[in-house]
């Protein structure tokens, strides 16, 4: 009979390997425990490393690995790579001698001629490593090339890892493709991959090509409504405002901005927007009409007052800018906010006047004393 301490190891063990998968997901590292278990790496430099234990079949790979045309050969091993494959009896050991020639020694006996077996267990082996996203992005670009976009999108869809599909989709999104072939992928993305971290992998890197079609601008910001992380809506939307965005472009974004799950990352995307873009009054209003969907009264003041200071808004601006404060709750926070819209405002006997009004909802006579005296000097 288990008793409860068997069960409380079990659950830390469980908690533990799944806090791994998720600290070391973004570096390129991927492990998970039970029967199947995966560690992989790669560098910039194209170096890379897995380790793999599942049910009796072990893979051991090192190094820079080129893979033959027809991907029955590896045709180049980096001098200090190597390759261990072995399942039940068979064992596979390739490497690179010191003239850079394939090895391959099977069952630890070198080999040049290869039986059909033999052609059998490095076919084995060379299909977990392509699995694995060995050589994809030289395979992305291979069957492009010969067969085109819809060959990649085939093969894409035979892989089970969202780590190896996000490389040949990235791959095949950096080629010379129409702009109809580009908003079809991206249209298609959720199909082929489930992770949020892939996914903003994959539109990261056609932003700029994005930005310059309609149709694959929205396909892209599809992509980013449909992820179920906050963080990475965020993240993904901000890489948007290192350009500059034509105000069709501002609206579809700060529409998005409205379905992000989480008032801090939603007042940081809108932070970044009102830093990286010049309100026009059309914009000031789509950002302020933006801040009703964020429910933190702190977070919403924070937005305000990043947009009074950073921003030269015109008379319809403050007037909008003045009235939104009704949607602070807080004493505290709704006076912050028209204190900062006092000390930044243009003098004008109308925005004094809406101050005034607006300051009268605050029931702290400390608070409402502040703006008043804020007001006369």
């Amino acid at each position: 009979m288990v008793n409860k301490n068997t069960f409380l190891l079990v659950f830390v063990l469980l908690s533990l390997s799944t806090l791994l998968v998720t600290a070391q997901q973004g570096k390129g590292i991927l492990t998970t425990s039970g029967h199947n278990n995966i560690e992989r790496a790669s560098k910039s430099d194209g170096n890379v490393s897995i380790k793999i234990k599942n049910n009796g079949m072990n893979l051991d790979v090192h190094g820079q690995i080129k893979l033959s045309d027809d991907d029955k050969r590896i045709t180049e091993l980096s001098k200090d790579g190597k390759i261990n494959y072995s399942i039940k009896n068979k064992r596979l050991e390739v490497f690179s001698d010191k003239n850079g020639k394939i090895v391959y020694r099977i069952n630890g006996t070198e080999t040049e001629l290869l039986s059909a077996s033999d052609e059998d267990l490095l076919a084995e082996c060379i299909q977990i490593l392509i699995n694995q996203g060995i050589y994809g992005k030289e395979r992305a670009i291979r069957i492009y090339n010969k067969k085109g976009i819809h060959a990649v999108l085939k093969e894409t869809a035979n892989f089970s890892s969202d780590y190896t599909k996000q490389i040949y989709l990235s791959e095949l999104l950096r080629q010379d493709i129409s702009n109809a072939h580009r908003s079809d992928v991206l249209n298609n993305i959720d199909q082929y991959v489930a992770s949020d971290y892939y996914k903003a992998e994959i539109i990261g890197g056609v932003m700029d090509n994005a930005l310059k079609d309609d149709h694959s601008f929205d396909a892209y910001l599809a992509v980013v409504s449909n992820m179920e992380s906050a963080y990475y809506k965020q993240q993904t939307i901000q890489k948007l405002f290192t350009n500059k965005l034509n105000d069709k472009q501002f609206e579809k974004v700060i529409r998005i901005t409205a379905n992000i799950n989480s008032d801090y990352h939603q007042a940081e995307v809108l932070s970044m927007l009102l830093k990286t873009n010049d309100l026009n009054s059309t914009k000031a209003k789509l950002t302020l009409e933006n801040l009703a969907h964020i429910n933190s009264d702190y977070h919403k003041a924070e937005v305000l007052k990043k947009m009074i200071t950073s921003n030269k808004l015109d008379t319809e601006g403050w007037k909008q800018t003045i009235a939104l404060t009704d949607i602070i709750q807080s004493d505290y926070h709704q006076a912050e906010v028209l204190k900062a819209i006092i000390k930044n405002m243009p003098a004008n006997a109308d925005l004094n006047t809406a101050v005034r009004g607006k300051a009268k909802n605050i029931k702290s006579n400390h608070h409402y004393g502040e703006i008043m005296r804020q007001l006369e000097n």
